[in-house]
């Protein structure tokens, strides 16, 4: 045969160290039953199940056994056959073949019947009304669902969301049915030595055939197959929207803390020179000079537009004092256009987008924790086992809380609520906004990508896995499953608004006002000035106390 290689021959029972070797690919196993024994066959058959034949459903099986006589079966081998590639061991091999030896050389009218059988199974274009065990976790926008009983593991129907519509459009096209029941702990499960608990031990354990909507992981991929079936949703921070800054600081604001420093080093800086220079030319010419004091309070008030009478009428002073008077010129009207600009529109504090500015604020000055239902699977292997310092920082002053605890808490202040962008988001939307769209609550936009894609679940060596998996790809490339998202998104929180409406109309209580910190059209006032007249006050304090001071002075024997 063309293609064919090399050939192993090896007993049944170490077919199973056949799998693992990387040097053998393993496409097609002959199977010799040279036999009529029913028990051998079984033994056989069963050896083969326990090497994992059933996690290769690729590989082509082809079984060379006697012809099996048969009352029910003129040609004989029918029987025989049937028994043998209808045993559970190749429930999950797509090609599966049954050559009876006769004295005719192969027994035909069977190899047809089990041909055919092949190939029309290969091409999963229909696979016969198949019913699928299913288990699930509500787990919105992806899976939800109504529950049919009050027992834990009762079944359940999906309704409006993404399998919903994914069970449906798939069952038309391949011709299934399915059977959903909720994961008996609601748990999709952890690993302990290979063994998994939750929705992934049971697919391990092969109870059900599909899980939905698990995220895959390096443990998870050695207990179950997976189809990616949606895309990954980051972890994003909830904190209250930038509020505006404090206007007392209005008239200080339009420079930054460096450009202020460098005008108070180059005012003393300019002074000083002023007065060397001075001192220089007076022992040259024995002239009279100035004091430094009064060099210093002439650059303040240069600087500060101030109107007084030029003490420098000397022409030695002329190129230091103009070129002062420049400088102050340029300064104050940047000054005085900045000012103008921070007045009329208004600045923001600075909201927190990721980790590292969340950790970064001192002490004790921020609090932050994460949502409960979240805080399992791979969120937890995150910030247990933090590589990164900035995880492992953040995971030391985190609590786990209710969303409801958890929101109210960032309406608080000075808090920060780590959770899924697509949940927050609803909530946010559902609860927290007014009828003109208005809320107190920013989510961040830089994410932190936790979980892998997710998908659904699949038990090991299901010959369907590929087909899911193409197309979900389709699905996903043609842009459905982003408008099969924001459709379930829009009607859950347009749900959860009427409820709460309702309940709002039975308990006669109104709905909670958000104040509009966006102005169209901003009127200056008082109040945007203050930082001006506290200034004012505290220069006339200060000269109050200066005069006060002289006074006392001047009458003190």
């Amino acid at each position: 045969m063309s293609g064919v290689q090399e050939g192993v021959t090896v007993s049944v029972s170490s077919v199973g160290e056949l799998w693992s070797e990387a040097s053998t690919t393993c496409l097609t196993l002959v199977l010799h039953l040279n036999t009529n024994d029913v028990n051998t066959t079984t033994l056989a058959l069963n050896l083969l199940e326990k090497a994992g034949l059933r996690k290769f459903p690729e590989a082509v099986v082809v079984v060379l056994g006697p012809r099996r006589e048969s009352n029910d079966d003129a040609g004989g081998a029918g029987s025989g056959g049937e028994t043998v590639l209808l045993h559970h061991t190749f429930r999950n091999t797509l090609h599966a073949f049954y050559l009876a030896l006769t004295t005719d050389l192969l027994s035909g009218g069977l190899l047809r019947r089990v041909q055919s059988y092949a190939n029309s199974h290969d091409q999963f274009r229909d696979l016969g009304g198949h019913r699928f065990q299913v288990v699930a976790i509500r787990n919105f926008p992806y899976t939800d669902f109504i529950v049919h009983g009050e027992q834990p593991g009762s079944e359940v129907e999906f309704t409006q969301s993404i399998d919903d519509e994914l069970f449906t459009l798939l069952s038309a096209k391949l011709n299934f049915t399915w059977k959903v029941n909720e994961q008996l702990n609601r748990a999709f499960g952890l690993g302990n030595a290979g063994v998994f608990s939750g929705m992934v031990g049971d697919l391990q354990r092969e109870e059900f055939d599909i899980g939905t909507p698990p995220t895959i992981t390096a443990g998870r991929a050695k207990a179950m197959d997976f189809a990616r079936g949606y895309p990954s949703v980051p972890l994003v921070l909830a904190s209250l929207k930038p509020s505006l800054l404090p206007q007392h600081f209005a008239l200080v604001r339009p420079f930054k803390d460096e450009v202020w420093g460098s005008l108070l080093a180059v005012t003393v800086v300019w002074a000083v020179v002023a007065w060397v220079i001075q001192q220089v030319w007076t022992r040259l010419t024995d002239e009279g000079g100035y004091k430094l004091s009064t060099f210093m309070m002439y650059g303040w008030a240069a600087l500060l537009e101030q109107s007084i009478t030029n003490p420098f009428t000397r022409n030695s002073y002329q190129m230091v004092v103009g070129g002062w008077i420049l400088f102050c010129l340029i300064v104050s009207s940047c000054y005085k256009g900045s000012l103008i600009s921070h007045l009329s529109v208004q600045g923001k504090t600075k909201p927190i987008e990721t980790m590292e500015e969340l950790v970064s604020i001192e002490e004790g000055t921020w609090n932050w924790g994460i949502e409960k239902a979240l805080f399992q699977g791979p969120v937890i292997e995150l910030f247990r086992k933090p590589s990164n310092p900035v995880v492992k920082k953040f995971a030391e002053k985190f609590k786990v809380v209710r969303w409801e605890d958890g929101m109210e808490m960032v309406r608080g202040g000075r808090y920060a609520f780590l959770g899924f962008q697509n949940i927050l988001a609803v909530l946010i939307a559902s609860y927290f906004t007014d009828d003109r769209g208005r809320s107190p609550f920013f989510l961040s936009k830089k994410g932190i990508p936790v979980l892998n894609d997710l998908g659904w679940g699949l038990r090991k060596g299901m010959p369907v896995t590929s087909k899911f998996s193409q197309m979900f790809q389709h699905l996903d490339e043609s842009g459905l499953m982003n408008l099969w998202t924001d459709n379930k998104v829009k009607y859950r929180v347009n749900n959860n608004r009427k409820q709460q409406q309702q309940q709002q109309q039975q308990s006669t209580q109104q709905g909670t006002q958000f104040k509009d910190d966006d102005e169209s059209n901003l009127v200056l006032g008082m109040e945007h000035l203050q930082g001006a007249f506290y200034f004012l006050l505290f220069g006339v304090m200060l000269a109050i106390l200066s005069l006060l001071a002289e006074n006392i002075t001047h009458y003190l024997p």
